[in-house]
């Protein structure tokens, strides 16, 4: 559970934010996945099939129907039947959203309810269990308690006779569901009077919800008692600054050397995964395990004043894809003579692998959606991986003249589809709504050969693949948790050919986890990671410049963090290098899990020096997961680095997302700065 120290949060005054998720009801099987089509007699169909390539509209429409059945009257509001007479409406008075961090929701007013013998009388928000409920407005609290449709509940009434309705509030203990916890906030009791952003208490599935998601019911009452319908109200809700730091961390123990910390924020509760840094939004992708799924897909945070993130919304979450994650990610623009705009290209992985004997959980792949409005991503298309696969390890986008590439490796997927698939996958999204399969390409093996994969003596590679990134318009770089890196000639993208192998993996099985981008002076060095294959505590992986211009690919220089400065790093964690960020003409920040963000100057490709290093405190993991090697459970554990407008942005495993400035002259080695 996320603790917030102060009773009133902070809400932005100045900015009005529009923020929804749309979500259609259709008739159309999409492939890939199950699909469950509501009907009118609130039935559903299910249908299940094999890969294909799904494209759904661009832009997508609510329509509200009128029922005449009961209305759940348990939190007060006047029952009706059916839509009320716009005429009896009175427009709402201006609220603030009710949730703190990453939240979705759409237009469930009038849903039917137990096969409709009830309608819905609010508005569900999707969010993780845990996160703050506050008030949309001041008022009083009217009522409390507990029911069992609504779980633990608070009203508030407002001026004017107008009054907010919080339902299915959390009612179990931090890291349990055995519903024994009372979850209002500080203070909220009958009589207590409450400004907007006081904390009520927090998202929860107690009442009806527990056999669902977590999720806030949100009404709004006329002072006539009436219900309207609160969707347009919270689309037009001023939302809250999620710059706030966490009770839990302790930031005298942040270790900052030549670079400015200037924010520090939790998304919401989950693994902060990848990121993508584009304009003035923040995408955050999450990840999980079999152990541990939070489900929290992509967040959308507003970074247009960094110092103060503003919540915006979430996509590709467990409401769309169930027990998956979404730490591979890609946002950018696309200009080309078939589509305009800026997308989003999202892995789509599962927590836990298939096996034989699991069910099928529903899609997984590549989903794009148009982000042209950041604050209401557009499913555009999807293509799925097939449904006995894991899903996407890893993604890159090329955007070359006017063409539009996705390169994308799902791990073990030749043995997964019985031989009928390979792991590189390349798909055309130039027309992001009408994507094209090119090639799925598995690499040359020893161990497995097919006449469609015909084996080559001396061509191995070790392990599964991972990491994958585009070298130019014609080539792919992929990396294998066994050491070897791939060159693959893309040229046709329907005929890949390997043109070079590259063994890295002198620390063991970690081998070339991820592959990036060419960086430094020259197009043609490629950057991979090698880690620890055993994860030692204080054993730190190396990251590798390989010159790749020409025909040999060979190892150039390490870059490597200090170790000249016991203080630059914690003892214990996990200290793996992995996805960076390119600045300037030859600068480089890398994430490197508990050493935190390390900072080197690229000028001398050959020669590397390390200049600034950023190692956020130590947290403990909110899903209570990951324990170090030497049994700690409080490290930090940054898993991506992104840069835009001269800021950068480092996603910690645990902790959230920290913001901070380059270059700064350095200072004494470990030196110690807060957030402003």
């Amino acid at each position: 559970m996320l603790v917030v120290p102060n009773q009133v949060l902070a809400v932005d005054k100045d900015t009005t934010t529009t923020t929804t998720t749309t979500t259609t009801t259709t008739t159309t099987t999409l492939p890939d996945e199950t699909t469950t089509t509501t009907v009118p007699d609130s039935t559903s169909t299910t249908a299940v099939t094999d890969e294909t390539t799904t494209t759904l509209p661009g832009s997508t429409t609510t329509t509200t129907t009128t029922i005449t059945a009961p209305a759940d009257d348990e939190l007060g509001g006047s029952p009706q039947e059916g839509e009320p007479d716009q005429e009896d409406l009175l427009p709402p008075p201006p609220i603030v959203f009710p949730l703190i961090g990453a939240s979705s929701f759409r237009d469930s007013y009038l849903d039917p309810r137990d096969g409709g013998r009830r309608v819905h009388l609010g508005t569900d928000i999707i969010a993780m269990r845990g996160t703050p409920v506050v008030a949309v407005a001041p008022g009083v609290v009217e009522r409390m308690g507990d029911k069992p449709l609504a779980g633990q509940f608070v009203v508030v009434r407002h001026a004017r006779g107008w009054r907010s309705a919080y339902a299915h509030l959390n009612n179990d203990s931090p890291g349990t569901d055995n519903g024994l916890t009372v979850g209002y906030g500080p203070g909220i009791e009958i009589g207590a009077r409450v400004a907007a952003g006081t904390l009520l208490g927090y998202v929860g599935d107690s009442g009806n919800a527990e056999a669902g998601s977590s999720h806030l019911h949100f009404e709004l009452h006329q002072p006539d008692g009436l219900r309207i319908n609160p969707y347009e109200p919270l689309r037009n809700a001023r939302r809250h600054s999620v710059a706030r730091p966490l009770a839990t961390v302790d930031y005298d123990e942040v270790i900052a050397d030549g670079v400015e910390l200037v924010a520090h924020f939790d998304p919401g509760t989950g693994f902060n995964a990848g990121l993508a840094a584009v304009d003035d939004h923040l995408y955050v992708g999450t990840w999980g395990n079999a152990e541990r799924c939070p489900g929290t897909g992509v967040r959308v945070i507003d970074t247009t004043d960094p110092t103060a993130p503003l919540a915006v919304t979430t996509f590709a979450d467990h409401t769309e894809y169930h027990d998956t994650k979404t730490d591979s990610l890609w946002v950018g623009s696309v200009d080309t003579t078939r589509y305009r705009g800026r997308i989003g290209v999202v892995g789509i992985a599962r927590c836990q692998h298939p096996h034989p004997t699991l069910p099928d959980f529903g899609f997984v792949g590549i989903a794009v959606y148009d982000l042209a409005n950041p604050a209401e991503p557009a499913l555009l298309s999807r293509v799925g991986t097939g449904v006995t696969t894991g899903g996407v390890e890893s993604l890159d986008v090329s955007i070359e003249d006017d063409r539009v590439l996705v390169a994308a490796t799902v791990p073990n997927s030749h043995s997964d589809t019985s031989g009928q698939q390979g792991a590189l996958r390349i798909v055309d999204i130039t027309d992001p709504a009408n994507p094209e399969r090119l090639s799925d390409w598995q690499p040359p093996t020893l161990s497995v050969s097919t006449p469609r994969f015909p084996m080559e003596q001396g061509i191995t590679l070790n392990g599964k693949v991972a990491g994958v990134a585009w070298l130019g318009p014609d080539t792919v770089a992929m990396g294998s948790e066994g050491g070897s890196v791939l060159i693959v000639d893309v040229t046709e993208p329907n005929l890949p050919n390997q043109v070079a192998r590259v063994e890295v993996g002198e620390m063991g099985v970690g081998g070339a986890e991820l592959v990036s981008r060419p960086v430094g002076p020259s197009a043609g060095y490629l950057v991979v990671n090698e880690r620890p294959g055993d994860g030692s505590t204080g054993v730190i992986g190396r990251q590798l410049s390989i010159d790749v211009s020409g025909s040999g690919a060979e190892p150039v220089s390490v870059l490597d963090p200090s170790s000249d400065d016991e203080n630059s790093s914690p003892t214990s964690g996990y200290f793996h290098p992995g996805s960076a960020a390119r600045y300037g003409p030859t600068g480089r920040a890398v994430a490197w899990m508990s050493a935190g963000v390390r900072v080197f100057d690229l000028s001398d490709q050959v020669n590397p020096v390390e200049i600034a290093h950023l190692v956020p405190a130590p947290a403990f993991d909110p899903q209570r997961w990951w324990v170090a090697p030497d049994g700690s459970e409080r490290f930090p554990m940054v898993w991506d680095v992104a840069a835009n407008s001269g800021y950068f942005y480092a996603s910690d495993h645990h902790s959230g997302i920290w913001v901070f400035t380059l270059p700064k002259p350095a200072g004494p080695a470990g030196s110690r700065q807060t957030p402003s």
